[in-house]
């Protein structure tokens, strides 16, 4: 995943409202999203060369959401695949504080992770390691700092705060939103450590290229009485919509969420 935005607690009928683009090479299998036969508590998409995710919700509200974090530093060589980390904290019952204990301990490569559920939810990468709340708003996130202003999450961030002030958000302009190829100047890239070619390449929303790019993009709404919509559009190698899955559920509250 390295682009997410989401409107937290600050729509009239809902609490959350993310639409996320996962980037990935095109050869690396997955598969699409649907409830995970050996978790059956777990709505994602999996990544069939390690066993992860990247953006997945569980029954009962536990939301789990990562992006690389691109820095050279944390580029470290690890046998721990970051999916790890979505599908960990959604089939475990530890609460976001304790399971970012947990993290913090743990080797990967450079990550950040949104998770929690709608009612608290948590950001940390381990550039920092510190767990931050997240306040209510309108929130951005690429391969960076929750919220750093990079060229694609700025263009996101004005259309999505034009989206989500419609009463009924409408899930065609979300994957509109998202297709942006709209590539920034070399005075406006970002300094990760890949060189100025490659940052242009994927400064888009939506990343074309003929081995790696945008592969999904995933529409997760969750209304203030707990209905969920999830919704997958895959892409193809010649990036033209190939699957949309859309799974409606109500939250089971007889579980805590974490």
């Amino acid at each position: 995943m390295c682009l997410v935005a989401f409107a937290y607690k600050s729509h009239p009928k809902y609490k959350l409202i993310m639409v996320a683009n996962r980037d990935e090479f095109l050869d690396r299998p997955t598969a699409a999203a649907n409830w995970w036969e050996e978790h059956p508590e777990i709505l994602s998409g999996k990544d069939l060369k390690a066993g992860g995710s990247w953006m997945g919700i569980n029954k009962y509200g536990k939301i789990a959401v990562l992006t690389n974090y691109r820095l050279p530093e944390l580029n470290i060589n690890s046998s721990n695949s970051r999916g790890e980390i979505v599908i960990n904290f959604l089939k475990e019952s530890l609460e976001a504080k304790i399971y970012s204990q947990q993290l913090v301990a743990e080797k990967f490569a450079g990550y950040n992770l949104i998770f929690g559920n709608v009612d608290e939810l948590f950001y940390i990468n381990n550039r920092k390691s510190s767990l931050q709340k997240i306040d209510n708003g309108i929130h951005l996130l690429s391969n960076a700092e929750l919220d750093t202003p990079w060229f694609k999450t700025e263009r996101i961030k004005g259309r999505f705060t034009e989206i989500i002030k419609s009463d009924k958000i409408n899930s065609g302009d979300l994957f509109e939103m998202m297709k942006d190829t709209k590539k920034a100047n070399f005075g406006e890239l970002p300094n990760t450590g890949i060189g100025r070619i490659k940052e242009k390449l994927i400064s888009s929303a939506f990343i074309k290229s003929p081995t790696y790019g945008t592969r999904s993009t995933t529409i997760l709404k969750i209304g203030n009485s707990g209905q969920v919509t999830f919704i997958e559009r895959s892409f193809d190698r010649l990036f033209k919509g190939r699957v949309t899955r859309k799974i409606d559920f109500d939250l089971d509250k007889k579980k805590p969420a974490n």
